[in-house]
């Protein structure tokens, strides 16, 4: 079992979630760079076992000058930069496809060719090949990820953390961890998109589609083959769920949120102690944790991670309930003593009161709020909004993300271009 030591009585935690492996990756710090963060990465296939279950195919990130991939720096490096620095990113791919990196949450201003949507901001970047993104970190510090924006390579790992530091001086006495949450399969990420983006010729609105349920979930952990302990299920032998909503909780503990996706916040009067925490795809939470004061003699407890049955998706097959464990548990420390915690949640989760769908937002407001208008109301408009959509949600005539694969491949010259080429294909516009 992974064990994090805190050697602070309160501690200052980094939440993150997102689909895909994790571990604890390398960190490129460049805050102490006076002028640009610049950085080299190569991107390449590799066969890794994170889950302590098996190998599989992974997407791997690692600095140029390292030569080899290590299973070991995985998901991708962790950047650290400060506000308004800039960024150039050199990739290099040695995929045997196309790829592009999305930095989520960055705004981009003058820079939207390093955004990394291909087809709309960019040409992929062709196996062999390299693409320079050069853009700048927001005004404001906060956490943000990155993550490949072609097919399914984000499953396969390819993502990582870019932090904005924090400017402000009010939390620079709290010690600062990163815990990352997330998924991992063990089929390949092709076959699972093919069995979401399912139809029957005879009626294909309401055919069978369902997201794909993670073989396990991994919280920071190194290689989990020799030092975690791991049960790999073969068969239907435990009731379990699929890839929901997560609920966060440390046991004998109070958090204080202070961070949502980058955004600062602070609690409103009406707003409850919170105990767990409802942790969605790509959310990003910043919070303080406080031991309670029945607490303060105890120095190990358990971080646990619930999921909920009744938040599944109605058309998920048993097959594929039979994958993820119901709770996954991590030690956390506040000194170097052995043994495993015997704290007891105190934060059992009420499916009755407690919605699907996150964390109630209403709770929070932003810490700064100087450049929002002045709440008078000068003008009303009443307006009707409806949709005509399929079971997902889409209205017919417009390309669905269930068919965004074969809409947007790279041989398809009417994706990207409207004139004709001779070639039939993209290879002769691609950049290089």
């Amino acid at each position: 079992m992974k064990q994090l030591i805190f050697a602070a009585t309160i501690i200052f935690v980094v939440f993150f979630l997102t689909i895909s492996v994790i571990s604890v990756s390398v960190i490129h710090d460049c805050t102490y760079e006076k002028d640009i963060c610049k950085i080299d990465w190569t991107i390449k296939d590799h066969i890794c076992e994170h889950d302590g279950c098996g190998e599989r195919p992974v997407v791997v990130v690692y600095d140029t000058n390292r030569k080899m991939p290590n299973c070991s720096e995985f998901p991708a490096p962790t950047i650290y930069v400060r506000p308004g620095q800039r960024i150039q990113v050199l990739v290099r791919n040695e995929l045997n496809e196309v790829t592009t990196i999305h930095w989520h949450g960055l705004h981009m201003r003058n820079t939207p060719y390093s955004d990394g949507v291909p087809g709309i901001t960019q040409c992929p970047i062709k196996p062999g090949k390299s693409f320079l993104y050069d853009f700048y970190a927001n005004d404001e510090s906060g956490t943000h990820w990155y993550h490949s924006h072609y097919k399914t390579q984000r499953m396969a790992g390819f993502y990582g953390l870019l932090i904005i530091n924090e400017t402000d001086t009010t939390y620079k006495d709290y010690v600062d961890h990163i815990i990352l949450i997330s998924d991992l399969y063990h089929e390949n990420e092709q076959i699972l998109l093919d069995n979401y983006q399912y139809t029957t010729s005879n009626s294909p609105s309401t055919s069978v589609k369902y997201e794909p349920v993670p073989y396990s979930i991994l919280i920071n952990v190194e290689d989990c083959s020799e030092h975690c302990e791991k049960i790999c299920f073969t068969s239907a032998e435990t009731e379990l769920v699929a890839q929901i909503e997560y609920h966060f909780s440390i046991d004998n503990h109070v958090l204080r949120i202070i961070e949502v996706d980058r955004q600062h916040v602070v609690h409103s009067d009406r707003a409850k102690p919170i105990h767990h925490l409802q942790i969605h795809v790509a959310q990003r939470y910043s919070v303080i944790a406080f031991r309670e004061p029945t607490a303060q003699n105890i120095t190990k407890f358990w971080i646990r991670i619930n999921t909920r049955h009744d938040c599944l998706r109605k058309n998920t097959p048993c097959c594929q309930r039979q994958r993820m464990v119901k709770n996954i548990l991590v030690t956390i420390r506040y000194d170097s003593s052995e043994g495993k915690p015997d704290t007891i949640s105190d934060s059992l989760i009420d499916s009755s009161s407690s919605r699907c769908g996150g964390f109630n937002l209403s709770y929070l407001a932003p810490k700064n709020s100087s450049s929002l208008p002045p709440s008078r109301v000068d003008k009303t408009f009443n307006l009707s909004i409806f949709m005509l959509a399929d079971p997902d949600y889409i209205g017919s005539g417009v390309y669905k993300l269930t068919t965004v694969g074969e809409v947007y491949k790279e041989n398809n010259p009417k994706t990207y271009i409207s004139y004709d080429n001779f070639h039939n294909t993209l290879e002769s516009v691609y950049a290089d």
